[in-house]
């Protein structure tokens, strides 16, 4: 309301300049995901750092990495390092102040980076500011436990000579100061990092994309081991603050441990709780004292519930994992009391068993990813759909050729595929045929797919071609191509050459997708362009100079394809080298297409460097 922008959000929004675009710009978008938004063609931007920018997933990553290190070093540091004498050090004080310092410097990189409020991203650092103050459990929690005391540790260490007395002042003398007292209460805050363990979970999920069932597993083994060595470590504090130096002494050696091996008496600590834990109780090693037998009853109430928990959601994930493969067993031992009550020959019995397997396999994954769609609202559904097939259309040349500026093409391709069907195919048997009009794109999904000349009865004699995954039948139907292999200009017949699974969508669902918003203006004048119009003429020289190849080649074709019967002979070659002529130009074609896009990239990334490296 008149006042001037922060700094951050005038540079954030300005219009880039060629310098930006070059190297600053580049790299600002690349590290840190900064970019303005790009209202021409579309691309969403943002003015801060995006949180999916390698800057905020390194950042993450690295969190994580030393939130480990805090949760397994934290109990060892407060319950087996004496840090009564502040002139005697600890082995990870290095460390521990690199951590400190990183999240401390984690807690101010959080102003800086993008979040989601209400289900909207939010780039303003007004507003991801107040949110992340405001909210109690993000930046307030993590500052009481950022607190730097391992460089409060250091700064005491530094006020000691070499002979281990204290030079300071502080109080009247730097072991009894109150500031020491305070420092060894505040030290307690780190065990806050360790309700942070949750963290690493979630990003585990979001960075390293972990299946929910190999999280909930991973989650269940390391809560079961953090609970251990928890209670290891406060087992020990227990016993050093229940008893005297002299009886801990004792102890540690009856059980042929040595005191001052910091390793053995954290194992033979462990040993007695995980026999607590797993409910196996040996009774070498009890507790001693008052304190460490109300220590043991709570344990042991922990642990029972703990244990109970871990066996159910172990029994549950079990189940969950074998769920999906007893019911694949259940189908397929009804299919085969059917088929053996009914002494069906083996062969057979094989191949009913397969389809039948295939089929079941793949309506299952339909009918989950149908439930999944039809709980989220249309808008949110196309961009699901639309990221789920990202390269189903990728060879299919047409979809190349629409035009992509304001994400025509992605939008166009999303409401096209809420429309897209599946089927399943027999291997052996016909997709399309030739007598039948074109009037679908179809893109194989699972197995192979076989071309074959019109009336050859699935002879090899009449084999065109064979595609695989992804590949596209009847791409010319949009165009009113009626036949199947218009796109290599002559009609044939599709089977599957294996169990095949196929996308397919109506020419008349894109022809009403085309019509249905005036965006899609330019894909609708494109098709109307390229529209298939016979030609008589065409077909009549098209078979001329086929005749004329045969009368040239006679003695070379008939070394190829062998016998045929006379009367379909040349119709045969006619189709043949028709096919075989177009995809030989179409592969030309698209490799000079990519040898022009190469040049022309190589150019572009040229173009970007700067003049004084593009001189050198």
């Amino acid at each position: 309301r008149g006042r001037r922008g922060s700094l951050v959000d005038m540079i954030a929004v300005a219009p880039p300049t060629k310098e930006d675009e070059s190297c600053g710009g580049t790299f600002l978008r690349v590290a840190f995901g900064i970019s303005p938004r790009d209202v021409v063609n579309g691309l969403p931007g943002s003015r801060i750092i995006h949180p999916a920018s390698p800057y905020a997933a390194s950042l993450e990553l690295l969190s994580a990495t030393l939130l480990v290190y805090c949760i397994c070093l934290v109990p060892i540091q407060l319950s087996f390092w004496d840090k009564s004498d502040p002139c005697v050090g600890t082995p990870t004080m290095g460390m521990d102040m690199f951590t400190d310092l990183f999240f401390l410097v984690e807690v101010a990189n959080r102003f800086f980076i993008g979040t989601d409020i209400n289900g909207q991203y939010c780039d303003s650092m007004r507003a991801v500011g107040w949110y992340y103050v405001s909210n109690p459990a993000y930046f307030w929690f993590d500052l009481f436990t950022s607190i730097p005391l391992s460089w409060v540790d250091w700064w005491f260490l530094n006020q000691c000579d070499d002979d281990g007395n204290s030079t300071s002042n502080v109080g009247g003398g730097l072991a009894n100061s109150a500031l020491l007292r305070v420092v060894k209460t505040l030290r307690i805050l780190k065990l806050g990092r360790l309700l942070k363990i949750f963290k690493i979970f979630s990003v585990l999920t979001e960075r390293l994309d972990i299946s929910p069932s190999r999280m909930r597993f991973l989650k269940l083994f390391v809560l079961l081991g953090g609970a251990m060595h928890l209670f290891a470590c406060a087992f020990y504090r227990v016993k050093k603050e229940s008893c005297t130096d002299e009886a801990v002494q004792e102890w540690l050696i009856a059980h042929a441990v040595d005191p001052g091996d910091v390793g053995q008496v954290y194992m033979v600590c462990l040993y007695f709780v995980c026999t607590v834990f797993t409910t196996v109780g040996f009774g070498d090693i009890s507790a001693s004292s008052h304190g460490e037998r109300i220590f043991c009853v709570c344990m042991m109430i922990v642990a029972a519930c703990f244990f109970g928990s871990i066996l159910g959601e172990l029994q549950e994930i079990v189940a969950s994992s074998n769920a999906k493969s007893r019911e694949l067993e259940d189908r397929m031992e009804s299919v085969s009391a059917f088929l053996q009550e009914n002494r069906v020959p083996k062969e057979v019995e094989r191949r009913v068993k397969a389809w039948m397997r295939f089929q079941f396999l793949n309506q299952r994954a339909e009918a989950q990813n149908q439930n999944v769609m039809d709980e989220l609202p249309v808008e949110l559904r196309q961009v699901l759909a639309c990221v789920i097939n990202k390269g189903l259309f990728s060879k299919v040349a047409l979809w190349a050729k629409f035009p992509h500026q304001q994400n025509i093409r992605d939008n166009f391709t999303a409401e096209l595929l809420v429309r897209m069907r599946s089927q399943c195919f027999l291997a052996g048997s016909y997709i399309a045929k030739h007598d039948e009009p074109a009037d679908k794109l179809i893109v194989v999904v699972e197995g192979t797919v076989k071309y074959y000349q019109p009336d050859c009865n699935m002879n090899e004699l009449g084999h065109l071609l064979t595609v695989g995954r992804g590949s596209s039948i009847g791409d010319n139907s949009l165009l009113g191509d009626k036949r199947w292999g218009g796109y290599y200009g002559v009609n044939c017949d599709v089977v599957a050459d294996a169990n095949v699974k196929i996308c397919y969508i109506l020419a008349a669902d894109i022809e009403e997708v085309a019509n249905s918003k005036r965006a899609y203006l330019p894909i609708k004048k494109m098709l109307q362009k390229f529209r298939f119009v016979p030609d008589a003429e065409m077909e009549l020289a098209m078979s001329a100079a086929n005749n004329h190849c045969v009368q040239a080649m006679g003695e070379f074709m008939s070394g190829s394809f062998g016998a045929r019967p006379s009367g379909t002979f040349h119709r045969a070659v006619d189709e043949y080298f028709t096919f075989h002529w177009i995809r030989m130009a179409r592969c030309v074609l698209q490799a000079a297409a990519r040898r022009a896009e190469e040049a022309e990239s190589q150019a572009a990334s040229l173009r970007r460097m700067p003049t004084k490296l593009l001189g050198r």
